[in-house]
């Protein structure tokens, strides 16, 4: 790979992370991969330092404006995938953004945080997308394709009578081909969980070095290269599309996750709360309601950071 390639990659990678800053702050998982990102070599370094400066300038430029400019330099097809993103107000700020691979913007649906979305495609098949998530409906005369940007979606399969064609679910971890069936995919950073309601579906690792047959009433969770032992589907993994917040006996900690992935806001726990144990159904549609019902319930106290875009979630003294 020669240099000026590496420096695209670089370049196109710094895009992304500009982007997602300036959507909104990182959670705690993003900031640990932003961290490792940035410290991979001089050159990481050299050009965040770079893209710090030009943030500065962008703090300049109306959010709106500069929102918008980031999200347009997805939207255009330059050769070697090279893009210039040119912001201007009053006088020129120019800088030039290499976009390779994050094509979410551009997605044919997505969701903010705190909505669903329900769809009906061609041939009938539904698909309801949960809070948070971006899809591409990708439908050819040979195949069905739904490319999983990030996100948790429900499927319903539609039913073709006179010309079958394939039906499959392209993510970051790799193919899910549906055998006629209703299933749940939940994509996350590391990991994808695949739960089967109806009839089969068939997993293939990003690799292409392991694939696995997962049977109705059961889920499997896989990365790129491996595929886990299947495990009996969990009987609360299709409540979000009631709206619901289910848990039975989950650490403080991994609720606050759940919390922010519905909410979007970052939420700390202190650390002698991280391990109460929370049980209960919470509905999602209104999180000051859940917040409450968490303080009565296990003796917390919650309260926001000066800017309201982080939440803390301590022990009642």
């Amino acid at each position: 790979m020669s240099e000026s390639e590496i420096d695209s990659r670089i370049l196109s990678e710094v895009a992304y992370w500009l982007m997602l800053m300036q959507d909104q702050p990182l959670d705690a998982e993003q900031q640990q991969q932003f961290e490792q990102w940035k410290h991979q070599s001089p050159k990481h370094q050299q050009a965040w330092q770079k893209a710090e400066k030009l943030q500065q300038r962008m703090q300049a430029v109306p959010k709106q404006i500069s929102k918008k400019t980031l999200q347009a330099s997805h939207q255009r097809h330059i050769p070697w995938g090279k893009l210039v993103v040119v912001l201007a107000l009053g006088c020129s700020i120019a800088s030039m953004i290499h976009i390779a691979n994050q094509q979410a913007w551009m997605a044919d649906y997505r969701t903010p945080y705190g909505e669903q979305r329900h769809i009906q495609l061609e041939d009938g098949s539904i698909i309801i997308l949960n809070s948070k998530t971006a899809i591409d409906i990708h439908y050819t005369a040979q195949q069905r394709q739904i490319i999983l940007h990030y996100g948790e979606i429900f499927i319903e399969t539609g039913k073709e009578q006179s010309h079958y064609r394939p039906f499959t679910v392209l993510g970051k971890h790799g193919v899910i081909r549906s055998l006629g069936t209703q299933f749940n995919v939940d994509q996350k950073a590391q990991q994808t969980t695949v739960a089967v309601i109806e009839h089969a579906i068939n997993v293939k690792t990003a690799n292409q070095k392991q694939q696995k047959l997962v049977s109705e009433g059961q889920q499997v969770s896989f990365d790129n290269s491996h595929i886990q032992t299947v495990q009996t589907l969990e009987p609360n993994t299709l409540m979000w599309r009631k709206g619901l917040l289910v848990s039975n006996r989950t650490s403080l900690k991994q609720f606050a996750e759940q919390i922010h992935r519905y909410y979007g806001i970052q939420v700390e726990v202190a650390a002698d709360s991280q391990h109460i144990l929370i049980s209960g159904t919470y509905s999602t549609a209104n999180l000051e309601r859940l917040l409450n019902n968490l303080e009565d319930t296990y003796q917390l106290h919650t309260e926001y950071n000066f800017w309201g875009n982080k939440l803390l979630i301590k022990k009642d003294k």
